[in-house]
């Protein structure tokens, strides 16, 4: 089973800016011969007491669901009485309720149906079948662990974490794992094939050459509000800046990780920011978890400009002395809009937040740098990226969608595709796996400039293993004039 949602929910947020490229899925019908009337299978709760099973239906008109029949792979089926399911509504079906859980919860447009005897789904992995009131095999989803399945296509669908359910999260019905996604209490879900590019100017920048100064320079400009969700915030000049806004009636609002790996948040900093007037909530310090890690670095100004950079805000990246990453500024309300609707979505969402006072309720505030002194590090700063107007822009999130994204355009490649990776996952070492890596390798046996750099350290014999064993140019960097390689990015073609 390929665990490709670990290894994405480490970076949890990837924004990922390009041009526009057409979507082309195939139907269902195409791929495997299946037809269907608008009721397909949408969503699996495998890993809780209901086992439940969800049906949706996605035509224009109401359908009577009477004779329907799902069944798992062993052969035990349940089939549906009677039951109108009007346009866009949801039938659920458990073995039994939970409290609190909102998979079994009643609204207008879910129904729930308790069966003792119905489907025992296999929490490990397991295929489900559906099928119409005639005996015709009209959808199938395999997840987990379970690979073999008559109309199933590819990988199965990964089951994410314990509190996760599977999705049906694409407007498509291609039975891979392509459709669906593992999804949890307070997530965006949001759709690959959906996602609507947009016109916006875009500002590329480079760590450690900008020495952050295009962070300060957008910060510096705000007017109204700044929203910021990052992994880690120790810069003094950034804090600096966040509590002299704050004393001018910008609003300023920040998320950050609870507990990043091996480090701690600088509560005397960031106590400064809250005394100024600034709302701090750290995701991870709740009853249930959302994410791996909180591992965004952006930034919404005015509801009108983003920055969003692959390293965090701490005095070595705001300086010139910090890691070898990528940035971009990006200015157009329509972008912001749509990323302010993931910043909401992270911040009104209770049950996996601490609130400041509850983390560091005996902290001190720090003093920090003077504006003036920030004001004139900026100006000393020589470096002028320029700005490329009216770009498509994209927006893709993980756990969201980065995945599909990732190996839709490195498939989808015509000329190059290069990476620069401060490390690989365990899981995507494996050349057969499927994941970005293997996308690339495939790439390049169809004669594509496929190139990728990673720290050198701990991954000598990766490197050696792809020059060897593959065509994708492989390359270790060193720690000389950064202080580490820590860029996820990537460059496909002369568009992404």
């Amino acid at each position: 089973m390929v665990r490709y949602r670990d290894a994405i929910s480490i970076i949890v947020v990837t924004i990922m800016i390009f041009s526009a490229f057409p979507i082309c899925v195939s139907d269902s019908s195409d791929a495997v011969g299946m037809t269907n009337d608008g009721i397909l299978l949408f969503e699996l709760d495998p890993k809780d007491a209901t086992d439940g099973i969800a049906l949706k239906n996605y035509s224009s008109k109401a359908i009577d669901i009477d004779g329907y029949v799902v069944k798992n792979s062993s052969g035990k089926e349940y089939r549906f009485e009677p039951l109108k399911v009007s346009s866009g509504n949801t039938v659920v079906l458990v073995k039994k309720t939970v409290d609190g859980d909102w998979f079994c919860e009643k609204t207008d447009t879910r129904n729930v149906i308790v069966n003792s005897s119905s489907i025992t789904l296999k929490n490990s992995g397991d295929a489900v079948y559906l099928y119409d009131r005639s005996g015709n095999l009209v959808d199938v989803v395999c997840y987990g662990n379970y690979t073999a399945s008559d109309g199933w296509t590819g990988i199965p669908v990964d089951l994410g974490f314990k509190e996760h359910v599977i999705r049906r999260v694409e407007p498509t019905d291609t039975d891979t794992y392509f459709d669906w996604a593992a999804v949890g209490n307070g997530y965006t879900a949001k759709s690959f094939a959906d996602t609507k590019t947009v016109s916006a100017d875009v500002k590329p920048f480079t760590f450690p050459e900008c020495g952050g100064k295009p962070v300060l320079e957008s910060l510096m400009g705000a007017t109204k509000s700044v929203k910021i969700s990052i992994y880690m915030l120790t810069s003094a000049y950034v804090g600096s800046v966040l509590t002299d806004l704050e004393k001018k009636g910008v609003d300023v609002q920040l998320i950050l990780e609870n507990k990043p790996l091996g480090y701690e948040q600088d509560g005397r900093l960031l106590k400064t920011i809250v005394d100024a007037g600034a709302e701090v909530k750290f995701i991870g310090g709740g009853t249930y978890d959302r994410y791996s890690y909180v591992h965004n670095k952006y930034a919404i100004i005015d509801d009108k400009e983003v920055i969003i950079t692959s390293e965090n805000w701490t005095d070595g990246n705001i300086s010139t002395k910090g890691n070898r990453g990528w940035g971009a500024v990006v200015y157009g309300k329509e972008f912001a809009s749509q990323m302010n609707e993931f910043f909401m979505n992270d911040w009104k969402f209770n049950d996996d937040f601490l609130l400041f006072d509850k983390k560091y309720p005996d902290v001190t505030a720090k003093t920090l740098p003077t504006v003036s002194t920030v004001e004139s590090y900026v100006n000393s700063v020589d470096y002028a990226p320029k700005t490329y107007e009216n770009v498509g822009t994209s927006i893709y999130m993980s756990p969201d969608n980065t995945f599909k994204a990732l190996m839709y355009l490195i498939e989808n490649a015509d000329t190059r595709v290069y990476t620069e990776q401060m490390d690989i996952g365990s899981s995507f070492r494996t050349f057969a796996t499927t994941s970005p890596l293997s996308a690339m390798i495939k790439a390049s046996d169809r004669g594509v400039d496929a190139r990728f750099m990673v720290t050198k350290d701990k991954n000598v014999d990766f490197i050696e293993k792809l020059n060897t064993e593959t065509n994708v140019k492989s390359a270790g960097m060193t720690r000389s004039g950064y202080q580490t390689m820590h860029n996820k990015g990537v460059i496909i073609d002369n568009t992404v």
